[in-house]
Formats: C-alpha cells, sequence, structure tokens
C-alpha cells in the first residue's frame, strides 16, 4: 500500500475546515491515468491543521512508486494573468491535469 501523506501529516477531516458530514478528505477530483502513469492531486493537514496543501502525484500504476520527482506542490495561489485569483482549497480539479507532459 502506498499513502498520499507525507511524514508529519495528517488526513484532513471534514472537522478540520467546518464540515462535519465529510468523513476524510483525501484525493481531490478525478485521477487520471495516462500510459503507465496515474496522476492524482491529494489534500493533507500540515502545520496542526492549520495548512492543508495539495500535492500532484505521478505514480507508477505496477507498484505505486512516485515518479517524476513527485510529489510536486500545487500552488497557494492560481492566477490567470493576474485577473483572478483562487485558493487551490476551494478549486475543483477539473482539466488542469490535461496535457501534463
Amino acid at each position: 500500500m502506498v499513502s498520499l501523506i507525507p511524514s508529519g501529516a495528517t488526513a484532513v477531516t471534514g472537522a478540520m475546515i467546518g464540515d462535519t458530514a465529510i468523513p476524510y478528505i483525501g484525493v481531490l477530483g478525478t485521477p487520471v491515468i495516462d500510459g503507465g502513469t496515474l496522476y492524482v492531486v491529494a489534500e493533507t493537514a500540515e502545520q496542526n491543521a492549520t495548512y492543508f496543501p495539495h500535492r500532484l502525484h505521478a505514480l507508477d500504476i505496477t507498484n505505486g512508486k512516485e515518479l517524476l520527482s513527485g510529489p510536486v506542490l500545487v500552488s497557494d495561489q492560481i492566477c490567470n494573468l493576474c485577473i483572478s485569483c483562487s485558493a487551490p482549497a476551494w478549486q475543483l480539479r477539473r482539466s488542469r491535469l490535461r496535457g501534463l507532459r
């Protein structure tokens, strides 16, 4: 089994983000398989549940090992030409993973 939770981090619970109807949050959006690689975005709780980073993992589907020097931290702010910015905690993983190569 492969864990997407880095050392020192914990799983995110709904209570941590003010939603007691959700027991745990982990993988965000729909994972993508391209060739032999599974791309997945995971959220964890760090720094005493005050920081909730999103990380993009590229995993070998045969053994679960990280590929491409991953995981990669998804930026705290995603800006489009400095016109609109949004924190990834409130964004869904739509087609942002498409064309990753």
